[in-house]
C-alpha cells in the first residue's frame, strides 16, 4: 500500500541551526533489528502469524486478477501434530525472488500498491514471532522448492529442502507447526482474522469442530458484518484485515454493536508497521467518526422506513422504556440500533399507536405505574398457597413490568372456593407468582384537589395540552389502551373447573369438617415465641419464650408468622430474627405435633422457615430490596446524606435517593447477620424475586450513580465546602456543571432558553 506522509507533528525551533545530521541505520546492529522484526514486534504472534500469511496469499492473487479462494488450514498432520497452513495460486516464488526479497527486511513489492495492504517487507516473515522455524513450499514456471526460516545463531536463516520440476500452478504454501497448548487459540483466532476476508476456504478441523464456509458477510458502503465475528463491540476493516477499535483514543464509550466499519487503502487509515491496530492520527480519527455517523444514518433510515404503527400498547411501552430498536440486517440477524442512533444526523421514528390522535403516548409511559391504577391486586398464588394482598401494600400495585409472565387472573367480584382450591392444585410446582385482579375505583374527570395526584384523567393523560373539545376522545382512546391490556388477562369468572375436580374437593371438604370444627372452638398449642435478649450475647441474636397461642388468634395477627422445629431454632431461626422486622414478622419454634396442627390449617399469614428461604413472600422481597439498598448506600454515602444538595441538582435523583433511604429504613435491620443477607440475595437474583416497582426504581437509579464518574467524591467535597449559604450557592453551581459536563439531565431552571433539555 502506498503511505502517504501523516501531518501529526509539530516541529519546535529555538534559535539559529549551526549544522544538521541526517540520522541512519546501524549496519553492525543489523542482526539486532531482524531479531527485533521478527521475534520481538508482535504482541499477538499467533494472530499476526494467521493475519499476515494469510493476507500475503490475497495479495499474490490480487495481482495476477485471480477470484480463485485461498485454502487455509488448521489439523492434525500425518504424525498427529497441528499445522497451521496458508496456501496460494498466485504469481509464485523462484529461487530469485527467496534470495533478494523474501530474505530480506523491509524489502517490499507492494509499496506502490493501492490494492495490497503489505508495504513494510515484513509480514512473510511473521510465523517466526510464533516459532522458531517453519516452512514454505514454492512453486513457479514448472519447478517446486521447498524452505525452512529459522533463527539461526547469528542471523536469521533460509534453508532450501529440495528442488524438482513440477506440472501445478504457481503459487506458496506456507507451513506452521503448531504446540498443542496453542491449538485452541489457533482455531478461534482464525475465525477472529480472517472474519471479513473473501475468497478463502476454510480446511479447518479441531477436533469435533470446524468452520462452516457458508458463513456469510453482509457489505455495505460504509460498514460490513460476518456472521464469523465474535466481536460483540463495533471495529473496522481496513480492506477486510479486522481490527478492534480504540474507544479511548477516540474519546468514545464502547458500542456495543457488531459491526466493522470498512476503509479502502486509499482513504488515509493507515496501520502501525506490525499492523496490529491502526495509527489513530488526527485526521484518522476524523474519518472514524465520520463514517461511525454514516453508519449510523444507513441503520436508522433502515429502521425508520420498516417501522409502522404499533399493534398494541406494550410495543409502545417497550420503546420509551428500552433502547431497543431492532433492525433486520440478514436472515436470522437483528441488530439494535438504538445503542448507534445517537451518533446518527437522522431523527430516528417515534412510534404511533392505532387510533390514537389525541394522547401522548411518552407521557402515558412515562406515568405507567399509574396507568391500571384503577385495578388492584387483591391475592397471590404461588407453590400452591394463596396470600391476600393488603390494599395498602406494594404488592397490590397492577405493575406492567409483571406482564412478561402471563400470570395475571381477572374476576369481577368474587372467587369461589371451589376455583380457588383449583388454581393452588395447579400451581404446586411453580415459583412463578400468579395475580388475582379485580376493578377496584374508576378514573374520576379532576382530582379531589388540583395537585399531583394522578389517578384522574385530567393529570394522567395531561388534558391541560389537549383542546377541551377532545377530552372525550383522548379518554375513550385511553380506555381503549387499558381494555387491550387487560383483555389479555384470563377470566377468573370465565374459568370452569373441571367436574372430577369438583367431586373431589367436596369428598376432602366433607373430610376436613370435623377436625376444622374443632379447632374453631380454640384448640392451643404450646410454642417457643423469638424475642429479644435481655443481656448481650456474641452467639444468639434472640431467646425464644415457651408461650400458648389459640389457633383462631393467630388467624386475626397482622404479622407473619414464620414457624420451624426446635430443633433449627438455636441456628436457622435465630439467624433469621437478627433480619426481620419485628413489628412485621413474628418468629416460633414448635415440637411436630404442633407444626402438623399448623401446618393443616393452611393460615394465609403462616409459613415454615423453609417456604420462607424460597423467596415467594413479600417480606422476603423486601429485606432482599433493602439489603441491596444499604449496599448502595454505602457504597455512596454522601449521595444519600446530601439529598439538599441533589434535589437543587436533580429533584427526580433526590427524591429516589429519599425514597430508597425510607424504604431501607423499614425494612433493613443494621444489625442483621451478613451471611443470611447474601444467601438471601443469592435466592432472589436466581429468581428474579424482588419488591418491585421499588427495586426496579433501586436499578435505575444505581445505574445513574454508575454512569456518573466520582459521583460519591464529588458529594463529599460539596458537603465540606456547604458551610453557609453562599457556599451552598456555589457548591450548587458545581454540581450542576459536572453533571452536565456527563450529559445528565439536571433541573429545568438550570438550562438557558436557548438550551435544549
Amino acid at each position: 500500500m502506498i503511505l502517504e506522509k501523516q501531518k501529526e507533528a509539530i516541529i519546535l525551533a529555538d534559535g539559529d541551526v549551526n549544522e544538521s545530521i541526517g540520522m541512519s541505520l546501524d549496519l553492525d546492529s543489523a542482526q539486532i533489528l531482524m531479531q527485533m522484526l521478527s521475534k520481538n514486534l508482535y504482541s499477538d504472534s499467533i494472530g499476526s502469524t494467521i493475519r499476515e500469511c494469510a493476507s500475503n496469499a490475497l495479495d499474490s492473487h490480487r495481482r495476477i486478477g485471480s477470484d480463485d479462494p485461498i485454502i487455509v488450514g488448521f489439523k492434525m498432520n500425518d504424525s498427529y501434530d497441528y499445522e497451521f497452513t496458508v496456501e496460494d495460486f498466485g504469481i509464485g516464488l523462484d529461487d530469485d525472488d527467496v534470495r533478494n526479497i523474501i530474505s530480506k527486511y523491509g524489502k517490499s513489492t507492494k509499496r506502490n500498491s493501492t490494492s495490497e495492504l503489505g508495504m513494510m517487507g515484513l509480514g512473510f516473515k511473521a510465523p517466526l514471532a510464533y516459532s522458531s522455524s517453519f516452512y514454505f513450499v514454492c512453486r513457479k514456471d514448472g519447478i517446486e522448492r521447498k524452505y525452512m526460516m529459522y533463527e539461526g545463531e547469528d542471523v536469521n536463516t533460509i534453508d532450501l529442502l529440495y528442488e524438482v520440476a513440477t506440472s501445478e500452478r504457481n503459487g506458496v504454501k506456507i507451513i506452521v507447526p503448531v504446540r498443542w497448548a496453542d491449538a485452541d487459540s489457533f482455531y478461534k483466532k482464525i475465525a477472529e482474522q480472517l472474519a471479513y476476508f473473501e475468497n478463502v476456504y476454510f480446511d479447518v478441523i479441531y477436533g469435533s469442530q470446524t468452520i462452516n464456509n457458508d458463513f456469510k458477510i453482509y457489505r455495505n458502503d460504509s460498514f460490513q458484518y460476518s456472521e464469523l465475528s465474535k466481536d460483540s463491540t463495533l471495529h473496522l476493516c481496513l480492506d477486510n484485515v479486522y481490527y478492534p477499535l480504540d474507544f479511548a483514543k477516540l474519546g468514545l464509550g464502547s458500542m456495543e454493536f457488531p459491526i466493522a466499519l470498512r476503509f479502502s487503502l486509499t482513504d488515509g487509515i493507515y496501520p502501525t508497521p506490525n499492523r496490529e491496530a491502526i495509527r489513530y492520527t488526527l485526521e484518522a480519527k476524523e474519518m472514524i467518526k465520520t463514517r461511525i455517523s454514516e453508519m449510523a444514518d444507513f441503520f436508522v433510515n433502515k429502521y425508520n422506513e420498516l417501522s409502522k404503527s404499533c399493534e398494541n400498547f406494550n410495543d409502545v411501552y417497550e420503546y420509551y422504556t428500552t433502547n431497543k430498536r431492532m433492525v433486520q440486517l440478514i436472515d436470522n440477524v437483528s441488530l439494535n440500533v438504538g445503542y448507534i442512533s445517537i451518533f446518527s444526523n437522522v431523527q430516528i421514528n417515534k412510534p404511533k399507536l392505532k387510533d390514537v390522535k389525541h394522547l401522548n403516548l411518552k407521557g402515558i409511559v412515562d406515568n405507567y405505574s399509574y396507568l391500571l391504577s384503577e385495578y388492584i391486586v387483591t391475592m397471590v398464588l404461588n407453590r400452591g398457597k394463596i396470600k391476600d394482598v393488603k390494599s395498602s401494600s406494594y404488592e397490590a400495585d397492577v405493575n406492567m413490568n409483571r406482564f412478561s409472565n402471563n400470570n395475571f387472573f381477572f374476576y369481577s367480584d368474587r372467587i369461589p372456593e371451589v376455583k380457588k382450591s383449583y388454581f393452588r392444585s395447579t400451581s404446586v410446582n411453580t415459583y412463578t407468582n400468579h395475580y388475582f385482579i379485580r376493578k377496584y375505583r374508576n378514573f374520576k374527570l379532576f382530582p379531589n384537589k388540583m395537585g399531583s395526584d394522578m389517578r384522574n384523567y385530567y393529570n394522567l393523560l395531561g388534558l391541560s395540552k389537549i383542546k377541551r373539545e377532545n377530552w372525550r376522545e383522548a379518554i375513550v382512546e385511553f380506555q381503549s389502551i387499558v381494555n387491550s391490556i387487560v383483555s389479555k388477562w384470563k377470566s377468573v369468572d370465565d374459568f370452569t373447573v373441571p367436574q372430577h375436580f369438583v367431586d373431589l374437593h367436596k369428598k376432602k371438604s366433607s373430610k376436613s369438617i370435623a377436625v376444622r370444627k374443632e379447632r374453631d372452638k380454640g384448640e392451643d398449642i404450646i410454642v417457643k415465641h423469638a424475642i429479644d435478649r435481655e443481656t448481650f450475647s456474641a452467639t444468639r441474636n434472640c431467646k425464644f419464650d415457651s408461650q400458648v397461642w389459640r389457633l383462631k388468634d393467630i388467624l386475626t395477627m397482622k404479622k407473619l408468622v414464620i414457624y420451624g422445629h426446635h430443633d433449627i431454632s438455636v441456628t436457622s431461626l435465630d439467624r433469621l430474627y437478627s433480619v426481620v422486622n419485628k413489628n412485621k414478622v413474628s418468629i416460633i419454634s414448635l415440637s411436630a405435633r404442633e407444626m402438623k396442627i399448623l401446618s393443616e390449617c393452611e393460615f394465609s399469614n403462616v409459613m415454615s422457615y423453609d417456604e420462607f428461604m424460597k423467596g415467594q413472600c413479600g417480606a422476603f422481597r423486601r429485606i432482599v430490596t433493602a439489603y441491596l439498598i444499604n449496599s448502595l448506600e454505602r457504597e455512596y454515602p454522601y449521595v444519600f446524606k446530601k439529598t439538599d444538595i441533589l434535589i437543587s441538582i436533580s429533584k427526580d435523583l433526590a427524591n429516589t435517593a429519599e425514597m430508597l433511604r425510607k424504604y431501607r429504613m423499614s425494612n433493613y435491620q443494621n444489625v442483621g447477620n451478613h451471611e443470611l443477607y447474601k444467601a438471601m440475595v443469592d435466592v432472589a437474583e436466581i429468581k428474579k424475586l424482588y419488591d418491585d416497582p421499588i427495586h426496579t426504581k433501586y436499578l435505575k437509579f444505581k445505574k445513574e450513580l454508575e454512569s456518573i464518574p466520582d459521583v460519591n467524591y464529588l458529594f463529599e467535597i460539596l458537603t465540606c465546602r456547604s458551610y453557609d449559604e453562599y457556599s451552598k450557592k456555589s457548591c450548587n453551581n458545581v454540581g450542576v456543571s459536572y453533571f452536565k459536563y456527563h450529559k445528565k439531565k439536571v433541573n429545568l431552571e438550570h438550562y438557558k432558553k436557548s438550551e435544549k433539555v
